[in-house]
């Protein structure tokens, strides 16, 4: 009986197939051995085996996000138009003295920060022959305080700088009945968007933009000769400095502002001597 029951149980193992054996460690290769177990087909006597070779799996790193750049700001629903930034400008006063407050106006400071974003604006109120001479003052303090490029201001700063009357044919709000006096207020502007268009122009032109400065050296007005003159310093070539010498030499050389542009020849010449 014993043995009747032996030959059994060896029969039955000759009819199965080992468990699967997988490997424990992985290859140096990388690659793990895996054993699939099929179903047996109808006709086989034993189940088939098949071994597959399958890559180990790759521990998968995060793809790096670039950082997020900060949206621009939005234009301000009170900003978005020219009446609007008049109305900004209007609040600081008189021309001379709102330049140096026009610090102080928050709303100016956001013009500021929003940089680019207002430049049609801004070009606009250059373009425009009924800007007033603090609009114009004002598009020119912010622009000098932008650091990006600003060269397409410059037709216009140069319109505005050859221009007789400075592209202000008439005061758009005149104070009082008296001629006389309205006739001096309006040059007093023309002279003061010109010194503001220089000063401009000094900051974001270059030798491409000098020669508009030499015309002024023959004004009568001693203010914008001397803002011409300074800024031929900064941005002026060997054109602008050979017409300062024509100039001088037709002038008295022993008057005080004739000796003041002799020192700036020489600052300019020394500019230009240095290595590039």
């Amino acid at each position: 009986m014993l043995v009747a029951v032996c030959a059994c149980v060896l029969a039955r193992w000759g009819e199965g197939a080992r468990p699967p054996q997988v490997a424990s460690e992985a290859t140096p290769t990388a690659i793990a051995l895996a054993v699939v177990e099929k179903p047996a087909h109808p006709t086989a006597t034993t189940p088939a085996r098949e071994i597959a070779l399958a890559p180990a799996p790759r521990a998968v790193r995060p793809k790096a996000t670039a950082p997020k750049s900060k949206p621009a700001p939005a234009l301000e629903p009170e900003l978005r138009d020219v009446k609007a930034v008049r109305a900004k400008f209007d609040e600081i006063g008189s021309p001379r003295c709102g330049l140096a407050a026009l610090a102080l106006v928050p709303d100016v400071d956001n013009l500021v920060a929003m940089g680019e974003i207002v430049f049609p604006i801004y070009e606009l109120v250059l373009a425009d022959p009924k800007s007033t001479a603090g609009e114009i003052e004002g598009v020119c303090w912010i622009l000098s305080k932008l650091k990006t490029d600003r060269r397409q201001f410059i037709p216009l700063l140069v319109r505005r700088l050859t221009a007789t009357d400075a592209l202000m044919p008439g005061d758009p709000f005149p104070v009082g009945k008296d001629a006389e006096f309205q006739a001096a207020r309006l040059e007093r502007n023309r002279r003061w968007v010109k010194e503001a268009v220089i000063s401009l122009l000094t900051e974001i032109g270059d030798e491409r933009d000098a020669s508009v400065l030499v015309p002024l050296l023959h004004q009568s007005d001693q203010d914008l000769q001397r803002s011409a003159v300074s800024a031929i310093v900064k941005i002026g070539g060997k054109p602008e400095l050979d017409a300062m010498r024509a100039w001088l030499a037709l002038q008295n050389p022993d008057d005080p502002f004739s000796v003041w542009v002799r020192d700036c020849c020489e600052h300019l010449l020394t500019r230009l001597e240095q290595p590039p």
